[in-house]
C-alpha cells in the first residue's frame, strides 16, 4: 500500500471501551479533483451573457457530430466562466441599492430630487430589481437541487415537508 499511495498513513485509535483496536487511515492521492461546471439559470437574465457566450458555439463545429457537440459545449462552458468571472455581482450590492433608495426617498420628503439624483434612483431600483430576480432564479435552481438531494433521505428536510412545516434553510455553500 505504501507503494501506491505513498502520502498514506495508518494509526491505532485509543480503546476506550473495547478490546477492539479501532484504526484510522489517511490516504491521499496526487489525482487532481475535476472542476464542477455548473450552468446558473440566473445568467440568463443577463442581457450580454447570450450575445457573449454564443458565438463560442460555433467555434467548436466540425464534421464528426459527437466530436463536434463536444467542442461545441466545451468552447461555451470556458465563455462562459470567463462570461460570469467578469459578471460577478459585489456580496453588499442589494443591501446597497436598497440604502441608496432609501436614502433618496427620504431626501425627496423634505425637497423635490434633481434630475441626476432620479437619474440615480431609477438606475438603483433597476439593478435591485436585477439582482433579485438573479437571486430568485438561484435559490430556485438550488431548490431543485436541494429537494432532489434530500427530499427522499430521513433528514430535517424531508419531515419539514412531509408534515408541511416549514423547511429549513439551504445551505449556501453546499
Amino acid at each position: 500500500m505504501s507503494l501506491a499511495f505513498p502520502n498514506s498513513s495508518l494509526c491505532s485509535l485509543p480503546k476506550p471501551t473495547s478490546d477492539h483496536t479501532p484504526l484510522l487511515l489517511n490516504i491521499s492521492t496526487t489525482i487532481p479533483k475535476s472542476n464542477v461546471f455548473r450552468f446558473e439559470n440566473a445568467w440568463l437574465k443577463h442581457r450580454d451573457f447570450l450575445p457573449t457566450v454564443l458565438p463560442a458555439w460555433s467555434d467548436g463545429l466540425s464534421q464528426d457530430a459527437a466530436g463536434s457537440l463536444a467542442r461545441s459545449l466545451k468552447a461555451v462552458r470556458c465563455a462562459a466562466k470567463v462570461w460570469a468571472r467578469g459578471k460577478r455581482a459585489p456580496p453588499a450590492l442589494i443591501q446597497n441599492c436598497k440604502f441608496v433608495i432609501y436614502l433618496f426617498d427620504v431626501l425627496e420628503e423634505e425637497r423635490s430630487l434633481s434630475a441626476g439624483e432620479r437619474t440615480l434612483r431609477l438606475q438603483c431600483q433597476d439593478r435591485l430589481a436585477l439582482a433579485l430576480r438573479e437571486r430568485a432564479a438561484y435559490w430556485k435552481q438550488r431548490g431543485k437541487q436541494h429537494a432532489v438531494c434530500e427530499g427522499d433521505a430521513n433528514t430535517q428536510f424531508f419531515h419539514a415537508h412531509a408534515s408541511q412545516s416549514p423547511a429549513p434553510e439551504p445551505d449556501p455553500g453546499s
